[in-house]
This record gives C-alpha cells, sequence and structure tokens, in this order.
C-alpha cells in the first residue's frame, strides 16, 4: 500500500469514525430527550391528578357549605341569599366596605328617587 492508498484509508476511517460517534451522540440524546419527556409527562400526569384531588375537596366543601345554609335557613327562618351574603361577610371581614358600599347605594337612590 503506497501513501496515497493509506492516507485516504485513514480519512475514510476518520470520517466513518466520526459519524459513528456522531450517530451513537444523537441516539443518546434521543434516548435522553424520550426519557426526559416520559419523566416530564409522568410529572405532568401527577400535577393533574394533585389538582383534580384539590378539585374534589373543593367539591365536598361546596356542598358542605350549601347543606349548612339549608339547615340553618329552615331552622331560623332565614333567607339562603342573606346567610350566603352574611358567610361570606364574615369569612372576607368586610363589613365596613360593604356598609359604605351600601350607604353610597342608598345616597344616589335617595338623590334620584327622593
Amino acid at each position: 500500500m503506497n501513501i496515497k492508498e493509506y492516507l485516504n484509508k485513514s480519512v475514510v476511517n476518520r470520517i466513518n469514525f466520526y459519524l459513528t460517534f456522531k450517530i451513537n451522540i444523537n441516539l443518546k440524546e434521543d434516548i435522553m430527550s424520550n426519557l426526559s419527556n416520559h419523566a416530564r409527562i409522568t410529572e405532568i400526569k401527577k400535577s393533574i391528578q394533585e389538582a383534580s384531588n384539590s378539585l374534589l375537596q373543593i367539591e365536598s366543601h361546596k356542598e358542605h357549605i350549601k347543606e349548612i345554609i339549608d339547615r340553618a335557613s329552615e331552622e331560623y327562618s332565614m333567607d339562603k341569599g342573606e346567610l350566603r351574603k352574611l358567610i361570606q361577610m364574615y369569612h372576607k371581614q368586610n363589613s365596613e366596605d360593604i356598609k359604605a358600599k351600601s350607604n353610597s347605594l342608598l345616597d344616589q337612590y335617595e338623590l334620584i328617587f327622593g
């Protein structure tokens, strides 16, 4: 084998090595990407399930509040809407804001209708 053949063979070997190396890197990246995507999908599923569980708890709490309002409405002969508003006022501790808005609304009513 002369030097030209040797060099050509050496270049071909280097190219083959590079291509093999590059393909292996791409395969490794694809495998890692798929694993990463699988892990990501698994985490997304967990998040969705956790949120769904929270929504179930919210629904349960809302149903419980409705039962409390129904019972209190019947037991004390109170309007359900007013009970809901009282519960909201107590929860938010905003009776002063509501009072100010009501006064403002009453002032406007008196101004218009006298």
